[in-house]
C-alpha cells in the first residue's frame, strides 16, 4: 500500500503527541472554564419545550438552523441522570473539536508544524473547542466533506456539506454555495447522471436547504435584527476587509491584566491588514487558481452577512477561516497527489495565514491561566445552588439567568415579561424592570418567604436602598466577586416576609 503523506509517515509520532496534547489541554481548559449563556441557551430550547411545534418556534426565535438544537433534543432523554447539563453539553460537541484535530493532523496531508498551529488556534482550540456552540459541529462537517471528497466519496461529501448548512446562518450560506456548485459540476458529466447515489445526496442536500431556508425566516416580533441594512460604500469595504484580516488575524484588544472584555482589536485601520494577507493567501493558491476561486465562493455570503445583517464576533469570524483550511488541506493533497513540488512561495505563505490566530491563543492563555483563572467568562452557574432551593425566583433579565436555570433544572419568573421563563423565547423588546418597581408591584407577584429576585450589574448598586418598608424585609445572600468577562454579574436577595408597613 502507497504511503500516505502526511498520516503513516516518519513524523506520525510527532502528530500523535501534538493530537494528545491538544486533547489533554482542551479537557484541562474546559474543566477550568464557567460556561456563559451561549452555551445553555441551545440546551434549554432543546430540552424544555414540550411538543415539536414549539420546538420550531422556539428555534424559529433563535435565529440559528437546528441541527445542534435535534442533536440535543434527541440524546438528553439518554443522557439525563447520567450526565449533569454542563456535562452534556461538552459531551454534545467535544467529538467533533476533536474530530477537527483529527482531521487537521492525520487526514489532511499538511505538514506537522502547519497542523499543529492549526489545531492549538484560537478558533479550534477556545472559540470551537473549550466553548460549546454549534460553530464547531458546523465546521468539522465541513473539513470532514473536503476528506470524504479526496477519498472519492462525492456523495457522502455532499450530505456532510448539507448537515454542516444546517448548523448555523454562516455555514448555510457558504456551504450552501458549494452544494450548489458542486451539483452543477456533477450534473455535466455524463457518469454521474446515471448513478442514483447522486440523485439521492443531491435530493438530501436540497431538502435540507429548504427546510433550513423556510426555518431561517424569523418572526415578525423577534428581538433580534432580521432585515438587512446597507451601512454605506464606504463602511461597507471597511467592514468586509476588517472581518477578513481579522479572520487571519484576530488581535484581541482587552485580554491584558488592566482590563477583559469579550472583543478585540478594532483598530480603525485594522480593513488595511486585509491587503496584507490577501498576498500570502494568492500564493499560497498561485498554481490552485480554482481553490482560490472556491475559497472566494464560499468567503463572499459570510462577508455579506457580516456587513449588511449583523457584526462579527470571533466565534462567527471562525466560520471564515474554517472555509480557507478546507480549501488548503484540498491545495495539499492534491500536491502531493500528483507529485507537485510546491515553490518556495508557496511553502512559505501558509505560514503568514495560520501563525496569527496560534499567537492570539498563547496571548489568551498568558491573560487567563486557566491554572488559576483571573477571569470567568460568567457567574451566572454559581446561582444555581441558591436558584434550585428557592421557592421562586424572580429577574428582569432572565437571558442572564440561562445557565442557572439549566443547571438547577428550575424556571425563573421574568418580571419585564410577566411570564414564567422555561427557555430563551426572543420575542421583541421589553423594557427591563427596575428593582424600584418591582417593589411597587410587590402586591402582584404574592411573595413568599424564601423566594429570590436577581439583580443585575444595571441596578445593582441602588438594590439595598430600594429594598426597604415598601417592599418587605430582605436579605443579600450573594453578590459577584472577581472579574466576570460578560455581563453576567449579579445580587441576589431573598425574600424573608412582609414587615408592618406593607401588610394587607
Amino acid at each position: 500500500m502507497a504511503r500516505i503523506p502526511g498520516r503513516f509517515d516518519r513524523d506520525f509520532s510527532v502528530r500523535l503527541a501534538v493530537f494528545a496534547f491538544t486533547a489533554f489541554f482542551l479537557f484541562y481548559c474546559m474543566a477550568r472554564h464557567v460556561p456563559w449563556r451561549d452555551e445553555y441557551q441551545t440546551f434549554l430550547v432543546a430540552t424544555r419545550t414540550k411538543s415539536w411545534a414549539e420546538f420550531w418556534t422556539a428555534t424559529r426565535y433563535e435565529r440559528t438552523p437546528p441541527f445542534h438544537y435535534l442533536l440535543q433534543r434527541a440524546l438528553w432523554p439518554l443522557a439525563n441522570g447520567a450526565l449533569d447539563p454542563r456535562t452534556f453539553i461538552r459531551a454534545i460537541t467535544i467529538p467533533f473539536t476533536l474530530l477537527n484535530a483529527y482531521l487537521i493532523l492525520f487526514r489532511f496531508r499538511f505538514p506537522v508544524w502547519l497542523a499543529a498551529l492549526l489545531v492549538l488556534n484560537v478558533f479550534f482550540f477556545r472559540e470551537w473547542g473549550m466553548i460549546s456552540r454549534s460553530y464547531v459541529i458546523g465546521g468539522a462537517l465541513v473539513l470532514l466533506s473536503v476528506d470524504l471528497r479526496n477519498r472519492g466519496r462525492a456523495n457522502l461529501a455532499r450530505i456532510s456539506l448539507a448537515l454542516s448548512a444546517a448548523t448555523h446562518l454562516l455555514f448555510f450560506v457558504s456551504a450552501g454555495v458549494w452544494i450548489a456548485f458542486d451539483l452543477v459540476s456533477e450534473w455535466r458529466r455524463s457518469a454521474t447522471k446515471r448513478e442514483g447515489a447522486f440523485f439521492g445526496s443531491g435530493a438530501f442536500a436540497i431538502a435540507v436547504l429548504a427546510i433550513v431556508t423556510v426555518h431561517s425566516v424569523p418572526p415578525s416580533d423577534s428581538a433580534f435584527v432580521t432585515g438587512p441594512h446597507w451601512p454605506g460604500l464606504g463602511r461597507a469595504i471597511g467592514h468586509g476587509l476588517s472581518a477578513f484580516a481579522l479572520a487571519f488575524f484576530p488581535l484581541e484588544g482587552h485580554w491584558t491584566s488592566e482590563g477583559y472584555a469579550w472583543a478585540w482589536n478594532e483598530n480603525e485601520v485594522r480593513f488595511a491588514w486585509a491587503i496584507f494577507f490577501a498576498v500570502p493567501l494568492f500564493f499560497a493558491f498561485r498554481r490552485r487558481r480554482d481553490l482560490l476561486f472556491r475559497f472566494g465562493f464560499a468567503a463572499a455570503p459570510i462577508l455579506a452577512v457580516f456587513v449588511f445583517v449583523y457584526g462579527p464576533a470571533l466565534r462567527h469570524v471562525g466560520a471564515l477561516y474554517v472555509f480557507f483550511v478546507a480549501v488548503l488541506a484540498e491545495r495539499y493533497f492534491r500536491d502531493t497527489s500528483d507529485g507537485a513540488a510546491p515553490s518556495r512561495s508557496e511553502r512559505f505563505a501558509p505560514s503568514l495565514l495560520v501563525v496569527g490566530p496560534f499567537l492570539v491563543t498563547l496571548v489568551w492563555i498568558s491573560a487567563w491561566r486557566p491554572w488559576h483563572p483571573r477571569f470567568r467568562l460568567s457567574d451566572s452557574p454559581s446561582l444555581a445552588p441558591l436558584v434550585r432551593e428557592a421557592g421562586r425566583t424572580f429577574t428582569s433579565r432572565d437571558y442572564l439567568l440561562f445557565p442557572a436555570m439549566a443547571e438547577s433544572g428550575r424556571e425563573v419568573y421574568d418580571v419585564s415579561r410577566d411570564r414564567i421563563a422555561a427557555y430563551p423565547d426572543f420575542r421583541g423588546v421589553v423594557p427591563e424592570l427596575s428593582a424600584e418597581e418591582f417593589c411597587r408591584r410587590n402586591g402582584k407577584w404574592t411573595l413568599r418567604s424564601g423566594d429570590l429576585y436577581v439583580v443585575g450589574t444595571a441596578y445593582e448598586g441602588g438594590a439595598d436602598g430600594v429594598f426597604g418598608a415598601a417592599c418587605g424585609r430582605w436579605e443579600k445572600v450573594y453578590q459577584t466577586e472577581g472579574r466576570v468577562v460578560t455581563d453576567e454579574r449579579f445580587a441576589v436577595y431573598r425574600y424573608l416576609g412582609a414587615t408592618p408597613e406593607n401588610r394587607d
